[in-house]
């Protein structure tokens, strides 16, 4: 025997009653996996989009300290010899002292005294720029190492100022993001030094995109 009870239908079993509620569909349907999908992507597109935000910022800090590094640390280096270096020249001296002279744009030579009375000099001191940064067109100047410019073989794209004295030769600051190196003197007086020195150095993951430095220092000659 079945009767309504509270709108639903029951059976009477062995003498009990019992409520039989409609059953409803369990899971999700189709909209609402959609929905949830499409909320998954723009989720997942925005932490990308911040992620690639965040290094890219990070590589472009990276890049910027380094070619400010570049001019830093050799401008301290050269500035502090190129002081004592004589802007006169004198023929009696053993070895004989020749006031300093630019070479080119990035090629000076100079002596400093070798002692207290300045009575003696050092040998010729040589500063120059190596650029292996000359490719053809797009390539010259773009800070990276293309086909053909590893002229020295190392597997590096070389750019720095290297101080030679006789057989001795080492790297100026330890830096090798140089673009271009100037230097000049003030005429007539050739006292005063100027030294001029851009580094540039690419952003990693970002084919085009280089950071540049520059820093100038003026020299006054002392001897």
């Amino acid at each position: 025997m079945t009767n309504d009870l509270w709108g639903f239908p029951v059976r009477r079993l062995s003498g009990s009653t019992v409520g039989l509620r409609n059953p409803k569909p369990m899971g999700f349907t189709l909209l609402e996996l959609m929905i949830s999908m499409a909320i998954l992507v723009v989720v997942a597109l925005l932490t990308f989009v911040v992620i690639q935000s965040s290094t890219s910022a990070m590589s472009v800090a990276e890049a910027k300290e380094l070619a400010q590094a570049s001019v830093r640390n050799p401008m301290t280096d050269m500035t502090a010899e190129l002081a004592l270096a004589s802007k006169q020249s004198n023929a009696a001296l053993v070895p004989p002292l020749e006031a300093l002279r630019i070479v080119n744009d990035g090629e000076i030579v100079f002596q400093v005294p070798a002692s207290v009375s300045a009575s003696i000099y050092s040998q010729p001191i040589r500063y120059r720029f190596v650029n292996e940064d000359t490719g053809p067109g797009e390539h010259a100047g773009n800070a990276r190492l293309d086909e053909g410019e590893d002229t020295n073989g190392d597997g590096m794209l070389t750019r720095h100022i290297v101080r030679i004295q006789g057989e001795t030769q080492r790297v100026m600051g330890a830096a090798n993001d140089l673009h271009s190196v100037q230097f000049s003197l003030n005429p007539p007086a050739n006292d005063v030094l100027t030294i001029t020195l851009t580094a540039s150095k690419a952003v990693n993951n970002r084919r085009h995109d280089v950071i540049t430095a520059t820093a100038t220092s003026r020299v006054y000659l002392s001897n």
